[in-house]
This record gives structure tokens, sequence and C-alpha cells, in this order.
């Protein structure tokens, strides 16, 4: 288990004003390592940043699920999700290169990841989560969580709640087999789209590579065909 020494307070508004201030913090570092990253890679890798920060009612209802005492201090130690940020991407690679790239944030550590990519859970979803800690107003670190996805899995997890949570249905084996075939069919076209990907990316290459001479010499064939068909 990593380790997850962060500040704590008993006061309530001091400990969602300091998660408040994180979360503007690192939204500002995704967004500028966003154009970093763009112009190494060449295409559009992060397609959207969302964040979200948890209410006080919604953080004491998991502290009681979860049986902790319910207190802010608690919630500092034992709730890493007080801060949540998600950002879809373009390609599965893209992905694993941001959460390279993450390590690169000042002032912020990754602490856990959980790969629901290679290891999707048994409904289907897939996801990848990074569990940090950041430190963003001078001393008081905090947990935060970060989910990676492709826009195919992100319409997936978004359906699927919906599906699931937001009807009063019993659960239905029905249900569960046609939502993980969903899943499966949707990273397949993940993996398509990534292998279409890196063919244009290797075709570019190629023809970055090639002799500006012979590029201009196959234009002007090009040129005197076209002139002879007309």
């Amino acid at each position: 288990m990593p380790d997850r020494a962060v500040w704590t307070t008993d006061d309530w508004d001091e400990m969602l004003y300091t998660c408040s201030r994180t979360q503007e913090y690192l939204l500002t570092s995704l967004l500028n390592l966003k154009y970093s990253i763009e112009r190494d890679h060449h295409h559009t890798m992060l397609r959207s940043i969302s964040s979200r920060l948890k209410s006080r009612e919604s953080i004491e209802k998991k502290l009681v699920r979860y049986r902790f005492e319910v207190s802010a201090a608690s919630a500092c130690q034992n709730l890493h999700d007080i801060i949540g940020l998600r950002v879809i991407l373009s390609y599965i690679d893209d992905i694993y290169s941001l959460v390279d790239a993450l390590s690169t944030i000042e002032n912020y550590q990754i602490l856990e990841i959980k790969d629901y990519i290679k290891h999707p859970k048994k409904t289907g979803y897939r996801s990848l989560h990074v569990i940090g800690r950041c430190d963003a107003t001078n001393g008081r670190p905090v947990l935060c969580e970060i989910q990676l996805r492709t826009t195919a899995m992100d319409s997936w997890a978004a359906l699927e709640h919906q599906l699931r949570y937001k009807k009063d249905l019993p659960d239905s084996d029905y249900v569960n087999r046609e939502l993980l075939e969903c899943a499966k069919m949707l990273n397949e076209t993940d993996i398509k789209m990534q292998q279409i990907h890196r063919y244009l990316d290797v075709q570019n290459q190629k023809e970055s590579a090639a002799p500006e001479s012979k590029r201009t010499s196959e234009s002007r064939k090009t040129t005197r065909s076209s002139k002879a068909k007309s």
C-alpha cells in the first residue's frame, strides 16, 4: 500500500477550501500538460478535461458507507476521490503517454495506478485510475483521483451508469450480458482505431523522411499525367 501521508484538519470549511484550491491547480496543470505533450505527438490527445469536488454531504455518506469516522480529518486520510478529475483521450496509447507525463506536474505525486483497461472489471468497465497526492497550498497535501478514458470507454461508462443506476429495476442477467457485450465491442473499436492511427503515423513519418526532390518529382509526374488526361 502506498504512503498516503496527507494534511488533515477537523474544520470542514478549511478542508473543502483546500481541496477546491487543489482542484483548480490540477485543472490548470492538466491544460498546460495538454499543450506541451500534443506538440510532441502531433495530434489531439486530450479531448476533454472535467472535474468535480464532492460535497460535504456526499463525503459524509461515503464515510458512513465504508464505516470510517465521520469527520473532516477522517475524510482527508481515507478518501482519495474528494477531488476527482476525468480526462477523455483519443487513443489507448494516449492514456499511457499521459500517465507518464503526469509525473512531471509540480507538487504532485502518483501513489497508485488502477488499470481497468488491461484488467477490466467483470461488468466490462474500462478506465485507468491514477490516485495521487497534490500539495498545491503550501504544506497541505491532499489525495485526488484522475480517471483516464477513451471516448468509447467514457460513452459506455456514462450509459451503463444511466441504465443500471437510474432505473428502479432488479438486477438482470440479460442486462449484464448485453452491457458486457457492448463493452467488448467498443474495446475492439478502440483497438482498431489505435491500429489505424499507428499505420497513418508510420506513413506520415515515411513521407516526412522522403527527400524533397523525390516529392517534387512525383508531384510533377502527377501534374503531367493530369494534363494528358484532360
